[in-house]
């Protein structure tokens, strides 16, 4: 016997000044009589925190808020215990939803929690950085992470609404523009012209780029939601990039992490002929004019040690991302003698 089974992941994603309006979607009307646990971090709840719950009240939804301590150390086991025991301990139903109010850390965390208890209870991101707009907010994936790597246990599980208001971006400190810059990178890479020639002006082009970097991401989503194929190509940079944020034990933030992680990409293809001369100069240039940072002393065989438990990883080597122009871009297994060479001739540059 044969059986097809086709399986529907549907999310709607809003990208809209929708923070102080969230009553009025019938998204969130349709929530009038359960339960939602908001949950937060302690730089974003003093902001926002207020304003979502009081929307969410004014649709007959009772919520419960779970603050954690801002940063990427916040994806931890003790964190995720903490807030199934406050699901558990309030009789959150698979009716009842969770509601990620931040930037990525909060959307990995509090979708893991959500696509975890009692086998899995909705959950909506409203993502408030540059870097979760573009991209961590977007595609389901959730994680926190072990002693031993980043985002080891996870699973992918779509959101059943992302809404993206742009106007609190407004309140970003420095370092966090500079954190979402370095995935703009990526999707510059990956999408090209489209993308490339709103950079000069990014301040002012700015809701144009973050819905060209989402529904680009959406795209690539929808196509291959399990990632298995085309969706890896999201991980350019991130190999190197996860290696980077745990040898800092996550003081080097994704996004800086990520930049670094193209850049040496973007390196690697100028050094075997794949990059033109004005292609690797304007890639080069628009790094430097965003002030990414250069992160120094970096060494081929501690980046390996790191990107054992990587992912991506199998007992041969690893699937990396490489380039062979602006918008062409491909996955690669490569041996870790491989690897280390590509580190290699990359870092001494």
């Amino acid at each position: 016997m044969r059986l097809d089974i086709n399986l529907a992941y549907s999310c709607e994603l809003i990208i809209d000044n929708c923070l102080h309006t969230l009553g009025s979607y019938p998204s969130i009307r349709a929530l009038a009589g359960k339960k939602a646990l908001l949950i937060t971090d302690n730089i974003v709840a003093p902001l926002y925190a207020d304003t979502v719950s009081a929307q969410l009240c004014s649709c007959g939804v009772t919520v419960i808020t779970h603050i954690v301590q801002s940063g990427e150390n916040a994806k931890c086991v003790d964190n995720y215990l903490s807030i199934i025991d406050t699901l558990a301990n309030n009789n959150f139903t698979r009716e009842d939803i969770v509601v990620n109010l931040g930037g990525g850390t909060i959307s990995d965390l509090g979708g893991f929690c959500a696509s975890t208890y009692k086998r899995g209870i909705a959950y909506i991101n409203i993502p408030t950085t540059l870097l979760a707009q573009i991209d961590a907010g977007i595609g389901g994936k959730t994680a926190i992470n072990l002693p031993q790597g980043k985002n080891l246990l996870g699973v992918i599980s779509n959101p059943q609404l992302i809404l993206c208001d742009t106007s609190t971006l407004s309140t970003l400190p420095s370092n966090e523009w500079s954190n979402g810059m370095g995935e703009l990178l990526k999707y510059c890479l990956l999408i090209g012209k489209p993308l490339l020639h709103l950079m000069s002006s990014w301040r002012i082009n700015l809701s144009n780029i973050i819905s060209i970097c989402a529904e680009y991401k959406a795209g690539i989503v929808k196509e291959d939601f399990l990632d298995y194929n085309k969706r890896k190509l999201l991980n350019l940079g991130h190999t190197v990039a996860h290696a980077i944020e745990r040898m800092s034990n996550y003081t080097t933030p994704h996004g800086l992490a990520v930049a670094q992680g193209v850049l040496l990409t973007v390196k690697y293809a100028y050094a075997v002929g794949k990059l033109t001369n004005a292609d690797y100069d304007s890639l080069i240039n628009m790094y430097t004019q965003l002030n990414m940072p250069h992160i120094d002393h970096l060494c081929a065989d501690d980046i390996i040690d790191y990107c054992l438990n990587d992912k991506k990883a199998s007992n041969g080597g690893l699937e990396i991302i490489l380039i062979n122009g602006i918008a062409d871009c491909y996955i690669e297994t490569v041996s870790w003698q491989q690897f280390h060479s590509i580190l290699t001739q990359t870092l001494s540059k």
